[in-house]
């Protein structure tokens, strides 16, 4: 299998996995968070072995913006251990962040 095809299978699984945690948060079982966060690891590790090094500010800034969503998305992690319901809002904030950034980031060549 070539790196793209499993970069692809681990960020997939990665996100059904974070979904997988937060409706189990709300069906109130209180190890959610461990699932999610087991999701959320795996998008950030992909998210950081995918970051370009780059003289493009445009490029760099859209990067800083992707830490600061990932940033977010462990803060999420972290309120949902703590039961507090404002996780919610930090991982809307990190998903509009991640489209704004997917939707700007200038295609690979």
């Amino acid at each position: 299998m070539s790196k793209s095809v499993i970069t692809n299978s681990i960020y997939l699984l990665s996100g059904i996995l974070a979904d997988i945690g937060v409706v189990l948060y709300f069906f109130g079982n209180e190890h959610a968070f461990i699932v999610f966060c087991i999701g959320a690891a795996g998008m950030i590790a992909l998210r950081v072995m995918s970051f370009k090094h780059t003289d493009d500010f445009r490029v760099r800034r859209l990067q800083n913006t992707q830490f600061i969503s990932t940033l977010l998305m462990l803060f999420s992690g972290y309120l949902m251990y703590r039961q507090n319901d404002i996780w919610v809002l930090t991982l809307m904030i990190s998903a509009v962040l991640d489209l704004v950034v997917m939707l700007r980031m200038p295609k690979n060549d």
